[in-house]
C-alpha cells in the first residue's frame, strides 16, 4: 500500500520528466524540419542521359546435346570376342570397337576363295576348248556361271566378316556399353552408345511470340558456367511441341562443348521509348504501380534540396531500371533513393 509520500514523489518525477523531455522533443523536430546540413560525401549522385530505345535481353534455357549420337548393333548373330574401345575412350570413324567371333565365317570365306578359284581355272580351260571346238557353248556358259557363283560366295562371307565388327561411324566418345565380352547377341540389339565430339548443338524450345526475332543462318549468344558463346540457327522445327506453344530451335557451335549442359540463348531487343537507365536502389515503390525517384536541386540561396519524382518503371534486368517520366537529361539523382534522404531535404552549397 502507497504511502502519500510515496504518491507525492512519483507526481514530482513525472512533472520533471514531463517539463525536460516536451521541449526537447520540439527542439529535435524543429531542427530537423528548418536547419539545412552539409551534403554528405557519403551520397552519391547520378546525372541522366536520356535516350529513344533501350536494348532487352531475354533468356531462355536450352540444353546442349551431341550433334550425332547413335546405337551401334551388330547385323548378325554371334558372340562378342572383345571390345577394343570402353566406355569414356575416344574412338575416330572407322575404329573397331566391337568384334564377334568370326571363326566359322572365315573359314566359309576361305572356302568360297578356294572354290572362287577352282572355278576360274575350270573356265580359263574351256576357253581354250571353246576355241578348238572341243567344248560346247552350253558347257561353256556353265562353266561361266559356276564361276560367278563362287565369286558371289567370296563376296557374300567379306560382308559377313565386315558384319562380325562394330566401327565407329564418327569421332567420339563411347558412351554406354550394354553386353560384355562373351555374351550372345542378335542383330539390332544395341550394344554400344556413341556420341560426337567434334560438333554439339542446342535445342531450344522458342515461344511462338519470340519467333520474329529468330532468323536461320544468323549468329545468336549462348551463356554457359560464365562464358558467352556464338551459335548459328540451323533450323527452326515446322510444328510445335506437343501439348505447347512453342517451336523447337536448333542452333550449332563451332566449339566443342560438354553434351548435357544447360545452356541459355540470350535474345536481344531494341525497344523504342523515351528514359534512361538508372540503379534499382534509386527506385521505391509508389502508389497505382508507378515509382519514386528522388533527386537534388539547386535554389536560389545556393543550397540543394530534395524532389521527389513520379516514374514509370519500363524495363529492369536485376541491377539497373529504364525509367521514363517527367526526368530530363541532367537530372542529379540519388542512387541510393529513399533509404539515403527525405523529399524537402535542403544541403548546404559546399
Amino acid at each position: 500500500m502507497l504511502t502519500v509520500n510515496t504518491l507525492y514523489f512519483k507526481k514530482l518525477r513525472y512533472c520533471l520528466f514531463s517539463f525536460y523531455t516536451k521541449p526537447a522533443i520540439f527542439l529535435l523536430l524543429f531542427v530537423i524540419g528548418t536547419n539545412a546540413h552539409s551534403l554528405p560525401s557519403s551520397l552519391e549522385l547520378l546525372t541522366l542521359n536520356l535516350q529513344d530505345d533501350y536494348l532487352v535481353s531475354r533468356k531462355l534455357s536450352g540444353r546442349i546435346l551431341p550433334k550425332n549420337q547413335a546405337m551401334l548393333s551388330f547385323e548378325i548373330q554371334g558372340r562378342i570376342n572383345n571390345f577394343p574401345s570402353d566406355i569414356g575412350d575416344s574412338v575416330n570413324a572407322g575404329d573397331v570397337l566391337a568384334s564377334l567371333d568370326n571363326s566359322e565365317i572365315y573359314a566359309s570365306y576361305n572356302q568360297a576363295v578356294a572354290q572362287k578359284k577352282l572355278s576360274g581355272l575350270v573356265l580359263d580351260r574351256y576357253k581354250d576348248l571353246k576355241k578348238d571346238g572341243f567344248v560346247s557353248s552350253q558347257e561353256y556358259d556353265k562353266a561361266v556361271a559356276e564361276y560367278d557363283i563362287a565369286a558371289s560366295q567370296v563376296e557374300f562371307f567379306k560382308v559377313k566378316l565386315r558384319q562380325s565388327q562394330l566401327i565407329a561411324p564418327f569421332d567420339g566418345f563411347i558412351q554406354q556399353r550394354f553386353y560384355d565380352t562373351g555374351s550372345m547377341v542378335n542383330p539390332m540389339q544395341p550394344v554400344l552408345e556413341i556420341i560426337d565430339s567434334k560438333q554439339v548443338e542446342a535445342q531450344v524450345s522458342i515461344p511462338l511470340k519470340y519467333l520474329d526475332l529468330l532468323v536461320p543462318g544468323e549468329l545468336y549468344e549462348f551463356e554457359l558456367s560464365n562464358n558467352v558463346y556464338q551459335a548459328k540457327l540451323e533450323r527452326l522445327s515446322p510444328m510445335t511441341n506437343v501439348g505447347s506453344g512453342n517451336r523447337l530451335a536448333i542452333f550449332s557451335f563451332k566449339e566443342f562443348i560438354a553434351p548435357g549442359e544447360v545452356t541459355n540463348l540470350v535474345l536481344k531487343t531494341q525497344i523504342s521509348s523515351r528514359g534512361a537507365w538508372v540503379p534499382l536502389t534509386a527506385l521505391s515503390q509508389g502508389n497505382q504501380g508507378l515509382w519514386n525517384i528522388y533527386s537534388l536541386i539547386d535554389n536560389q540561396d545556393g543550397s540543394k534540396s530534395v524532389v521527389r519524382e513520379i516514374v514509370s518503371l519500363e524495363y529492369t534486368d536485376g541491377i539497373y531500371a529504364f525509367i521514363s517520366g517527367t526526368i530530363k537529361t541532367g537530372d542529379r539523382v540519388i542512387t541510393g533513393g529513399a533509404s539515403k534522404v527525405i523529399e524537402g531535404q535542403r544541403f548546404l552549397n559546399q
